[in-house]
């Protein structure tokens, strides 16, 4: 479950329109406790190099700051990142 500060806004919320051309039927996880799923990326045509691109504009520098991610209907990824890194 995603904490409640961590809930995100859908488009539909904004009244923002989805184009379809990126549109997957459901959420889907790519990441568990900093392992990437490589059969759910490859499921959804992208690679490790889209994950870490994607990864690094959201400000995030390594899998292992990622707790949980997943790619969304509209195409978007969702990223929690862990609260608490112990070096």
């Amino acid at each position: 479950m995603k904490k409640p500060n961590k809930q995100i806004v859908t488009k539909k919320d904004l009244n923002i329109a989805v184009t379809q051309g990126n549109f997957v039927p459901l959420s889907t996880e790519l990441i568990a406790d900093g392992q990437v799923n490589l059969q759910n990326l490859a499921k959804m045509n992208k690679d490790q190099s889209w994950l870490v691109q994607q990864l690094h504009q959201s400000g995030t520098n390594s899998l292992d700051e990622v707790f949980f991610a997943e790619i969304q209907p509209d195409g978007t990824l969702y990223i929690d990142k862990r609260d608490d890194l112990v070096h």
